[in-house]
């Protein structure tokens, strides 16, 4: 009986633990994440031309988003934002966000693209005292939809992205 009084509170303690998918991501597990794009016969002012074009129409307001262009080195630096969803177990609820670093640089017939989420919570998230997204949000919401940025993205390098439909014209 005497053990029963010891090891019901662990036992209690852990079972009222929060998983690590109800805490936000450490800042020290957010890395960049690499995308690159081989694009044979395609010279980097192409490239550069056809990721500008693709971040204007993707983004809406690229002036918001771009930061740093420089056609002649072809590089492009902005920032975005992702929004992710908290677990449905979790008290809080809405549309959470979280802004995110964009690198892009071309050279000829390659071009990489790097995203970086930015520890902080933006003023426009409701989960303003979440500082990142929990490592289930980041799986499940962030990393598709750098995944989706950059399929898209490689598709406008190809030529074939929206906003190429004046080429014949």
């Amino acid at each position: 009986m005497r053990h029963l009084f010891f090891v019901a509170p662990i036992i209690f303690m852990f079972g009222c633990a929060a998983s690590p998918d109800d805490i936000p991501m450490p800042n020290s597990e957010i890395k960049p994440i690499t995308y690159d794009y081989q694009m044979p016969g395609v010279n980097k002012k192409i490239l550069f031309a056809r990721a500008r074009d693709y971040m204007a129409t993707a983004y809406g307001d690229s002036r918001s988003v771009i930061r740093v262009q420089d056609e002649n080195e072809a590089v492009i630096i902005g920032k975005g934002a992702v929004t992710w969803r908290m677990l449905p177990n979790n008290s809080l609820s809405g549309s959470c966000s979280t802004e995110y670093n964009i690198r892009f640089i071309a050279k000829d017939e390659k071009a990489r693209l790097q995203v970086e989420l930015i520890y902080g919570a933006p003023v426009y998230s409701s989960c303003i005292n979440w500082k990142a997204p929990s490592p289930a949000a980041y799986r499940y919401d962030v990393l598709p939809s750098f995944d989706q940025l950059s399929k898209d993205l490689g598709s406008a390098l190809k030529g074939l992205g929206a906003g190429n439909s004046f080429k014949d014209f």
